[in-house]
């Protein structure tokens, strides 16, 4: 569209600086955001790249649709209970950019399985950012176009947290699943993967960052004119 977030990307790296400072002196790496890429665990090459982009490179796409950008975070984590770890995920608000209709941030575990976590809607991302770029310090009003959610397995009450837990998985009623809570189902064809329960203590975390639908196309926007969205893991898990 020629309408891009990239005069944002000034406020961006300042948003950056001012997590790290505010969690100065805690380990930390910065997680790498791309099209999102995988395997399955037969090792079948998952690319969700845009739908022509994979059909004509014969790879698998399984979800992937116009209607939404596909990006991951690389390497993957874990948030584990009694550790000091957490992530802060920031970035442009597309949707108060006018590059999507809403966009979302993610949480999944599990690298074969990919099973859903925690979800937070660009909707619960309003005024996230002024908790490290406060408005008295820092008046200029492109700070209020990003955001910062924390990711915790306990948020302890926090506004812009996203609390990544042990989760019950629902069947479509709402019901939890009452012979498979493991979800040991999924191995049938491949007996060599341990069908062991769900522990997310256990399990490497990801993030999808998905942008539906620039208004101006109703389909997703070009990943050209988007900032991506970012993630800084603070904790122990990478220096062991």
């Amino acid at each position: 569209t020629g309408h891009t977030e990239m005069d944002l990307y000034p406020t961006l790296k300042l948003l950056r600086q001012a997590i790290l400072d505010y969690y100065a002196g805690k380990q930390f790496k910065e997680l790498d955001t791309h099209v999102y890429t995988g395997s399955t665990s037969d090792g079948i090459e998952v690319d969700l790249e845009k739908p022509y982009a994979g059909l004509q490179r014969n790879i698998q796409v399984l979800g992937a649709t116009r209607d939404t950008n596909y990006l991951g975070t690389y390497p993957n984590f874990r948030l584990r209970q009694g550790k000091d770890e957490l992530v802060i995920v920031y970035g442009v608000n597309h949707q108060l950019t006018g590059k999507a209709t809403y966009s979302s941030i993610s949480a999944y575990a599990d690298k074969y399985r990919w099973f859903g976590v925690g979800t937070k809607l660009s909707t619960e991302f309003e005024n996230s950012a002024r908790d490290y770029l406060p408005a008295d310090q820092y008046p200029d009003p492109n700070i209020d176009l990003l955001y910062a959610i924390k990711v915790a397995r306990d948020c302890s009450g926090e506004l812009h947290c996203l609390e990544v837990n042990q989760p019950t998985f629902l069947d479509l009623w709402g019901n939890p699943y009452p012979t498979n809570p493991s979800c040991s189902l999924d191995h049938l064809e491949t007996p060599e993967i341990d069908p062991s329960p769900f522990n997310i203590d256990q399990e490497d975390l990801f993030f999808l960052f998905r942008s539906y639908m620039e208004p101006s196309t109703l389909v997703a926007p070009d990943d050209n004119e988007l900032l991506y969205d970012r993630a800084i893991y603070f904790g122990p898990y990478f220096e062991q």
